[in-house]
């Protein structure tokens, strides 16, 4: 009996002794290696940077409320008590059973709907709920005729007057609480428009914002008025819909979102959206560790279980099609980000009059600037592969932009170098 405690205790050892090494790895993984991590930048719930509205959903926990994030409205089921939806710019419109689904959630459980939209992306559900507020979708100009009016919120007994960025007009509110200035080229004089809207269809109020930019953390992080708008909306969410609502954050209409593994591979996406999907998932429990130490452990188990069947699934199963559903990252350098990067390239180029077709033409030209054989003729391949890469869309998903956009920063400032000098009347390369 004594040896096969032993025994048992030495294979218990060995299992954690094992598992600490797995979460060591990919603990290191995660933090060293150039990989393609799920980092949404639109407004959704879970993105930290600027444009994102995490810091919204930490206000409405704050005030007591319990907050989850929704990809797909057909999976939610009415529970006891009231429910807030809340819809904050998103990329994507709602089809009618989507918009079906939150409509019938809203009327079955009563609560509290919050749209916060400058396109007509959630007017689907505004109509099936029965709302006469719509967003139109166009944007509203100051007075300088850009896209940032000024704008007078009624927070109960207060008003709080801020700038929007390309808010658009809220039509048919039944009580307004928000106007905006509105200048239309030629006229010199301001319109007020509705931007702000309190509507109440029996059991459900109505909240709709013709901007959602005053939510996000960029906003947040300014503080003042913007903070006390995004305080009115959490305190009327409570007020409305009760301390034990539970607040349904839409998170799927986002560019950058990762949509469950299932549901990933339905759509035939490419493998590295499937891994982007695991890391995500990875990345979801780091916080177990720390919490509870045992339940971390066995969620660590399970996440690289699920790496490894899925990692190997989709290499079998995964399919080779393209997602029209960019994947970004603050590891991963975009295309996007190196196609701005080589404007400026490209602008400098022809600052020196040599335009950027790549080919002898262009050598001889950058040799004339006063630039050396060797830098010419490597600059003109180097366009020729820029142009090449950016034209190709599929490429977008291979982590080959770090490396173009150091590429392209070094030959930029080696073209400011010699140029300056040369303008300036110091020597030439």
């Amino acid at each position: 009996m004594r040896e096969v405690r032993l025994v048992l205790l030495l294979v218990l050892k060995a299992s954690a002794l094992a598992v600490l090494l797995l979460s060591i790895a990919v603990v290191a993984v995660l933090e060293y290696a150039d990989l393609p991590t799920p980092y949404p930048l639109g407004s959704s719930p879970i993105n930290p940077g600027h444009f994102g509205t995490s810091m919204l959903v930490e206000l409405l926990k704050d005030y007591g409320l319990r907050v989850s994030y929704v990809t797909e409205w057909s999976r939610v089921r009415a529970e006891e008590g009231r429910v807030c939806v809340l819809i904050v710019s998103p990329e994507y419109g709602y089809g009618r059973d989507e918009a079906s689904a939150i409509a019938e959630l809203l009327a079955s459980s009563g609560g509290v709907l919050v749209v916060a939209d400058e396109t007509t992306s959630s007017n689907t559900v505004l109509e099936l709920l029965g709302a006469g507020a719509r967003v139109l979708g166009n944007r509203l100009l100051d007075e300088r005729y850009d896209y940032y009016p000024r704008s007078t919120f009624y927070l109960g007994a207060r008003e709080a007057v801020l700038r929007l960025d390309k808010a658009s007009e809220v039509r048919g509110c039944e009580t307004v609480i928000g106007l905006a200035e509105s200048y239309e080229y030629p006229s010199t004089e301001a319109e007020l428009k509705p931007v702000g809207c309190l509507e109440r269809l029996g059991r459900v109020t109505v909240l709709v914002l013709g901007d959602g930019s005053p939510l996000t953390n960029q906003a947040q992080q300014l503080g003042g008025v913007y903070r006390e708008l995004a305080k009115f909306v959490a305190h009327t969410i409570r007020e409305e819909c009760g301390r034990e609502c539970r607040v349904l954050v839409e998170a799927g209409k986002y560019a950058s979102y990762v949509g469950p593994v299932s549901r990933v591979h339905e759509e035939r996406a490419p493998f590295l959206e499937i891994l982007n999907g695991v890391f995500h998932y990875l990345k979801a429990l780091e916080g177990h560790l720390t919490s509870d130490p045992l339940e971390g452990v066995r969620n660590e188990v399970m996440a690289v279980l699920v790496l490894v069947v899925v990692v190997t699934a989709s290499a079998r199963f995964g399919g080779s099609g393209v997602s029209a559903r960019p994947l970004k990252s603050f590891a991963w350098r975009g295309r996007e980000d190196f196609g701005k990067v080589f404007e400026a390239l490209a602008e400098l180029l022809s600052l020196l009059g040599c335009g950027t077709d790549p080919g002898s033409e262009l050598v001889r030209c950058l040799e004339s600037a006063g630039y050396s054989r060797e830098f010419s003729a490597g600059l003109s391949r180097f366009i020729e592969l820029s142009k090449s890469v950016l034209d190709h869309k599929a490429l977008t998903y291979l982590p080959i932009w770090r490396f173009m956009i150091g590429r392209a920063l070094r030959y930029s400032e080696e073209l400011l170098k010699v140029s300056g000098e040369r303008f300036l009347g110091g020597r030439s390369a």
